[in-house]
């Protein structure tokens, strides 16, 4: 199985046994036409010759410069049988820029990996016109509550299989979220793909770096529990006096942050404490004005 390279002095452009071939790029033959041959060997016969219609290849053709070959059109198509060999059906032929495609998703699955973060996998067979993916997250039943958080580019139009992946950092306000793909196309049409539902639940009790550090105005503070609890979190400045109870409530498991803003406090050095139970742990935060 082989395909030739194309050249300006032929016509001649593929040619090989049965196999999927990947995209090959070709100039515009010396004769205004295409011809691709199908060489079928082996014993017994590959395509068996009878009467009754047989599948044997399908084809894409693209124009990949439509404004420079102007002239550049797929016109028509002709099976040319072998020699003193029954002769082929001629089969359909579908214009894709008219009639496109929908982007054909085989997969769509995540897994819970380091830290709590989402790691979301999914697989295109075709793309037409894709311009990309938006990934939408929510934390309950109701689709009023979808957020975008990220965006993957697509690949165009492709009829090889493509996979793509995403990590949300940041599935924060509970333990179960469900996430949604936005295909959106070229020009500007868009479908949504099914829905995933993760469980994220942390194992252990932790107060994570808050970020940005050093800060001015806001910075978000990030915590994990492993099961409902009533947590309280304190900031304290240099001097050790507090200067706020940030939050003084229960929380259900899984991972959550909260906004903490400067309001009038001076530039410096801040402590973060959470207490959960007998879980105490404290973060060093610096303010810069």
């Amino acid at each position: 199985s082989y395909v030739t390279t194309p050249e300006i002095t032929t016509d001649y452009i593929l040619h090989g046994d049965f196999g999927s071939y990947i995209t090959k790029n070709i100039t515009r033959p010396s004769s205004n036409s295409i011809r691709i041959s199908l060489l079928t060997t082996g014993t017994p016969a590959p395509v068996p010759l009878t009467t009754d219609s047989t599948d044997i290849a399908t084809f894409y053709l693209t124009i990949d410069e439509p404004t420079s070959n102007s002239n550049l059109v797929w016109v028509s198509q002709s099976i040319a049988p072998a020699f003193l060999q029954a002769p082929y059906t001629n089969g359909t032929w579908t214009n894709l820029d008219e009639t496109p495609l929908p982007v054909e998703l085989t997969t769509f699955e995540g897994e819970v990996v380091d830290e709590g973060k989402v790691q979301l996998s999914w697989i295109t067979k075709t793309e037409v016109k894709n311009y990309g993916f938006e990934v939408e997250r929510s934390n309950n039943s109701g689709e009023e509550s979808w957020e975008t958080i990220g965006f993957v580019s697509g690949n165009g139009s492709s009829n090889i299989e493509n996979s793509y992946n995403f990590i949300d950092n940041n599935p924060v306000g509970g333990n179960h979220f469900r996430y949604r793909l936005k295909q959106i196309d070229i020009d500007g049409g868009f479908n949504y793909s099914e829905v995933i539902e993760m469980e994220v639940i942390p194992d252990k009790y932790e107060l994570y770096q808050n970020y940005p550090n050093p800060f001015n105005p806001e910075t978000y503070i990030k915590f994990s529990l492993p099961e409902k609890s009533k947590i309280r979190i304190e900031i304290y400045d240099i001097q050790g006096e507090r200067v706020e109870v940030l939050v003084n409530k229960e929380y259900e498991a899984g991972y959550h942050k909260v906004s903490f803003r400067s309001n009038g406090k001076a530039s410096g050095v801040y402590f973060c404490r959470i207490i959960a139970g007998d879980f105490i742990q404290t973060k060093k935060m610096m303010l810069l004005k």
